[in-house]
């Protein structure tokens, strides 16, 4: 996953271990998911006074105090939700999911009970020299206007089933096609969905809180993220075949694949 992705996870799925009181002081500072970051603030518009135009306000310092902060306005659980982008010409969500900014919109939805919020990201680099490569600094902001809660759940078969279909039809492509090293790849996330212990194998293996997720979600969720290849150059959207057959079938696979790694992550994290 792109770095923007792990960390909504990992904000989303320790925030509602939080509002369920399964933890009562997280930490996050440790977890890879803000491995590059020296700041990570979450931050609300003021109402304007007389005047004046709208001021930033910055109400939490760290995810526990913005879990906090979301407590105590009555926020009962947080969501994740994607939208594709509306205009994906030149070139579609898949092919650009590896830089910032692109691939689609996910924002982390807080959902009260007659509405919901939403808070978007935005990275920027403050310390290009930083010692611990803590380049990073990210602003969550409160989009002003409220909304009718979405709470995007998604059967969690119905998105192991797809997933496990596009990894093994574009597995099969990438070996017929040479391209061992992906097929590689597609193979052990496709295994994944069958491990017992899916997360052992992967990069973050705290990427959520795994004890209060199911086997199938965390199946899923570790599953998507192995099976990420959506990079810049020389990754797997980056590719390209020799004839018009092939490179219409490797975008069709591809395209599935992204739509079926995204549902699973929507899916996963969503059912807690």
């Amino acid at each position: 996953m792109t770095g923007t992705l792990y960390q909504i996870v990992t904000l989303a799925a320790f925030g509602n271990a939080f509002l369920k009181s399964r933890i009562r002081n997280p930490d996050l500072s440790a977890n890879l998911s803000f491995q590059y970051c020296n700041r990570v603030t979450f931050k609300i518009l003021e109402a304007p006074i007389l005047f004046m135009s709208k001021r930033e306000k910055v109400v939490a310092a760290n995810p526990g105090d913005w879990y906090r902060f979301l407590q105590d306005g009555g926020c009962q659980k947080l969501r994740l939700h994607y939208s594709p982008s509306k205009e994906q010409l030149p070139m579609k969500d898949y092919k650009t999911a590896g830089f910032i900014g692109g691939g689609g919109t996910w924002i982390i939805e807080a959902v009260y009970l007659n509405y919901s919020e939403a808070w978007t990201g935005k990275w920027e680099v403050t310390q290009e020299d930083h010692p611990n490569k803590k380049a990073w600094s990210v602003s969550y902001m409160r989009i002003p206007n409220q909304f009718k809660t979405q709470d995007l759940q998604i059967p969690q078969q119905q998105a192991k089933d797809a997933l496990e279909e596009a990894l093994f039809n574009i597995e099969t492509f990438a070996f017929e096609k040479n391209e061992e090293g992906f097929g590689k790849i597609f193979r052990k996330a496709r295994l994944t969905l069958s491990s017992d212990t899916p997360e052992q194998a992967y990069y973050n293996q705290h990427l959520i809180p795994n004890d209060y997720f199911s086997l199938t979600a965390r199946q899923l969720l570790y599953a998507a993220g192995s099976a990420w290849v959506f990079g810049g150059m020389g990754s797997w959207n980056d590719l390209g075949f020799d004839t018009e057959a092939a490179n219409e079938t490797y975008e069709a696979l591809t395209e599935r694949l992204y739509h079926s790694v995204n549902q699973a992550v929507l899916c996963a994290v969503n059912s807690y």
